[in-house]
């Protein structure tokens, strides 16, 4: 069964510390008050990011093991970065990978909260990655960037993704792990609304009870118990004798510019031969 990581904010690491804080928004600011005199830029959109999250009920995507490979094969090339955009209503957004999922060595990456950034008010245009990850078990944050203005294309900036120390303690993601995360932030974001893929996450003894009548109380019930996120991939499946499914680019829209990533499903191969496949029961009409 998928395990995931728990996103250890840095207000759960203060309270771990002092003790419940009394106006979490007055601490950010001290936060980010502190960061700002000692030059640590990085570190700043770190705060402003998990604040925002927190405010908007930390809502995540859940990915199952089943996804994380065919994400990775989706064709980005020739998406234009404009074409990013974050769920409906949602500034931040938490990935979270299936323990063991992405793995390099000793490293292993846990979850990166995402958030678009705005150059006018962050100072940059591009999209943030707080990644959490481990590094011989011992866990290790870094701001990762993908920078806009190394191109219009997803293609054309996907390998110059920018990997930020936090402190001198912390490793550099390798080039080739920057690659896999972005790879698999941007699809996520280009995932079509497609109710085979994604589900709300709702409680787990409502999970049944969702499926038959997908009633939006049992959404609402999980957000009032701090459960405000969607799975993807809980129900896919490779079957015996059926080509993969797989995850694959699809213009839309007038003039077919609007990328979206569309579920593929498998088929079966060669059907005809298939067919002919002897199973050892006898038909009822072998037996007349």
């Amino acid at each position: 069964m998928a395990k995931w990581y728990d996103y250890e904010t840095f207000l759960g690491l203060y309270t771990k510390k002092h003790g419940k804080a009394k106006d979490r928004h007055r601490l950010y600011y001290e936060f980010l008050q502190c960061a700002k005199q000692k030059g640590e830029h990085m570190l700043c959109l770190q705060y402003i990011v998990e604040s925002l999250w927190t405010d908007a009920g930390k809502p995540y995507y859940k990915l199952y093991p089943a996804v994380i490979k065919q994400f990775l094969r989706v064709n980005l090339d020739k998406v234009e970065t404009t074409s990013l955009q974050m769920p409906t209503d949602i500034e931040t957004i938490l990935i979270q990978l299936p323990c063991g999922s992405l793995v390099e060595g000793n490293f292993e990456c846990q979850n990166m909260l995402v958030a678009k950034l705005n150059k006018a008010k962050h100072g940059h245009d591009g999209l943030l990655c707080d990644v959490r990850y481990t590094i011989s078990g011992k866990i290790q944050t870094c701001t990762m960037i993908l920078p806009y203005r190394l191109g219009p294309t997803v293609g054309q900036v996907l390998t110059h993704s920018e990997s930020t120390r936090d402190n001198d303690d912390t490793q550099m993601l390798s080039k080739e792990m920057c690659e896999k995360i972005t790879h698999i932030v941007v699809t996520c974001l280009l995932l079509e609304n497609d109710p085979q893929i994604i589900h709300p996450d709702v409680l787990t003894d409502d999970v049944d009870k969702w499926k038959e009548t997908l009633d939006p109380k049992y959404v609402e019930k999980a957000k009032r118990r701090g459960k405000f996120g969607w799975v993807i991939g809980r129900d896919m499946e490779v079957m015996p004798h059926i080509r993969s499914w797989t995850f694959a680019l699809y213009w839309t829209g007038k003039g077919r510019t609007k990328p979206i990533v569309r579920f593929r499903s498998g088929c079966i191969v060669h059907k005809q031969l298939v067919e002919k496949i002897p199973t050892g029961y006898e038909t009822e009409a072998e037996n007349d």
